[in-house]
Formats: C-alpha cells, structure tokens, sequence
C-alpha cells in the first residue's frame, strides 16, 4: 500500500499543532497554579513561555499583568493589559483600570471601567472600581452610587469591601453603612 505523501504531511503537522496546544495548556495551567500558590516568579515563567511561543491570549496577557501587578511592575502590567484590551476588552480594560487607579490617574482609570461596563453592563467588578476612583476623589456621592451598583449586581465581596483602603474615604458615610447592612 502507497501512502500519499501529501495526507502524510498533513498528519505530521496537525499532530504537532496538537502537542504544541496541548504544551501550551499545561503551561497556562502551571501559571494560574503558581499564580495561586504565590509562587510568582514560577507563574511568570510559564506565562512568558506561552507568550514568547506566539499562542499568547486574552487572558494569558492578562494573567502576566495581573503577576506583574502585585510585584509593583505597573509598566509590565500596562503593557500586558494593553495587550489583552486589543484581544478581549472587557476584563481587559478593568485591569488596565486598576493600573491607573494606583498611579492616581482618576480621569484615565474611569474611562476603562465605564468602557469595560459598555462592552458587558453587568461586569460587577468595574462598578466596584468606579466606586474606589470616587472614594480616592473625595467624591462620596458617586463612590456609593457605583458600590450600590456593584453589590446589586452581585460584588458580594463584604470583607474585601471593609477592608479595601480605596474606600476608606466613605467608610464613615451613611450610604456606605447603608450598603454594608444589605
């Protein structure tokens, strides 16, 4: 029997196209693993390698940001979070909001949040955002209105809440003590 050099070939590459992806998912879920164990240095490893082999994400860019987030790397980040608006924007442009919310650039990081609520209205977590960009502002009124919002979307999150210093500035408001009865 003749074997058709042509279908052989094809072969070869779909089974290599299938070990790559299957090398990258190991290595997407080595990352979330590290990530969670706060082995961060591990997680970024493996986050690059999926990056740096072309099969980069959405959420492979976001994960790196996230990494590069909590070790202060803010410009990493950025660029990463840049990254993943381009691929998949909704979550993309919160956390490229949490980024300027750090650095105190109020006006830029409420621009994300509100696009992030444009592309997916009930992205609780962008309304629990806004509502520290208004807290950091001095801006009580709009920093319960947007935690109103985001507890009634679900952000069940109290303890983060008690606990998040963005909102420190309205923890002694009536509204905030209104919200935290529920």
């Amino acid at each position: 029997m003749k074997t058709d050099p042509i279908f052989t070939s094809k072969s070869v590459i779909i089974s290599l196209i299938f070990l790559v992806c299957l090398s990258c998912a190991k290595r997407i879920d080595l990352c979330h693993e590290y990530a969670g164990e706060k082995e961060y240095d591990k997680a970024l490893s493996e986050c690059s390698s999926v990056i740096n082999s072309g099969r980069g994400t959405a959420e492979t860019y976001a994960d790196r940001g996230v990494i590069y987030n909590v070790n202060g790397k803010y410009d990493e980040a950025l660029a990463d979070f840049n990254k993943a608006v381009e691929l998949k924007p909704a979550e993309a442009y919160s956390n490229r909001g949490s980024i300027y919310l750090k650095r105190k650039k109020y006006a830029m990081a409420l621009m994300d949040y509100k696009k992030s609520i444009e592309i997916n209205p009930r992205y609780a977590i962008a309304y629990y955002n806004i509502a520290c960009v208004y807290s950091s502002m001095n801006s009580s009124k709009n920093a319960c209105d947007w935690l109103k919002k985001a507890v009634d979307l679900g952000f069940n999150q109290r303890d983060h809440i008690r606990k998040d210093p963005e909102l420190d500035n309205i923890r002694h408001k009536a509204c905030y003590k209104k919200i935290m009865r529920g």
